[in-house]
């Protein structure tokens, strides 16, 4: 098996080789029509798109299409605990505890050195659209409620 990006792309092609033949799989984002630069991910369709070709002999192939409805569109519950936060999304739940680092200012931190690279690097429009999707997926601390 092996992989590359085909040209100067995003799209992934992975080559299987059986004792029998071979096949190609091509995988892609789907991005909004027109879509370039700093705008690639904006109102993208959220799609994967995968293509299966055929190169030569045989090769049995088998689908298992488990498509997941929840998937990233949980809302994020942080609930603070002795020594740290329980964070939970989906049915997924992590509980870091530690009484010598509080790891939520490593959060703004590095979201503020993120955001400071981005206008930094002559994009003005990002730190913007990071800062609005920060405020807008923080979901809950405790009782109160963060807009979304």
């Amino acid at each position: 098996m092996d992989r590359s990006y085909l040209g100067d792309s995003l799209v992934l092609r992975t080559r299987s080789r059986t004792a029998d033949g071979e096949v190609a799989l091509t995988d892609a984002a789907g991005l909004r029509a027109g879509a370039r630069g700093h705008d690639l991910g904006l109102e993208s369709p959220h799609t994967l798109l995968r293509r299966v070709s055929w190169l030569n002999g045989t090769v049995a192939m088998e689908l298992d299409f488990a498509p997941r409805m929840e998937y990233g569109r949980t809302e994020l519950h942080l609930r603070p605990v002795a020594g740290g936060v329980v964070a939970r999304g989906g049915p997924a739940q992590v509980t870091p505890v530690s009484s010598i680092f509080d790891y939520r200012y490593a959060w703004l931190r590095d979201l503020s050195l993120t955001v400071r690279s981005l206008w930094i690097a002559a994009c003005p429009a990002e730190p913007e659209r990071l800062i609005d999707w920060f405020v807008n997926t923080a979901g809950k601390v405790g009782d109160e409620l963060f807009p979304r």
